[in-house]
């Protein structure tokens, strides 16, 4: 997923928009990354990402061509973006340590506390859709 190149427009405007240093918004691009990879690894799961992913997503998909341009290329299926409040049901969005074991099998590590803190699926902003091919 290193092959994520996003277009300067997509990070600077996140940037401004939150207030991020070049260091966070590098870290955060990084795990955004990752993220996408544990989508495209695990396509009947629903995931949540951390509330900062989840900012750089929004701006990802704002740019629609190139957003589904990469969803094809790359993940080979578009990744549903599906919000998630009193309304969604959110009882099968993969929990924290299940998604910390599949992180922590793919990369090698524990998931960066700034981007991913402990426990932020109890109280999911969104996560992705299941394939609807």
């Amino acid at each position: 997923m290193e092959c994520l190149v996003l277009d300067n427009v997509v990070l600077t405007r996140t940037k401004k928009r939150i207030g991020w240093t070049d260091d966070f918004a590098e870290l955060v691009l990084r795990e955004y990354r990752r993220f996408l990879d544990i989508c495209r690894s695990n396509p009947n799961d629903r995931i949540s990402p951390s509330p900062v992913v989840d900012e750089l997503w929004h701006d990802h998909i704002l740019h629609t061509a190139d957003y589904k341009d990469f969803c094809d290329k790359h993940i080979g299926r578009f990744i549903h973006h599906a919000p998630v409040g009193l309304d969604k049901r959110c009882d099968d969005i993969m929990t924290y340590v299940q998604f910390s074991f599949v992180y922590e099998h793919r990369f090698g590590e524990t998931p960066s506390e700034f981007v991913w803190p402990l426990n932020y699926t109890d109280n999911p902003c969104s996560a992705t859709d299941k394939c609807r091919n």
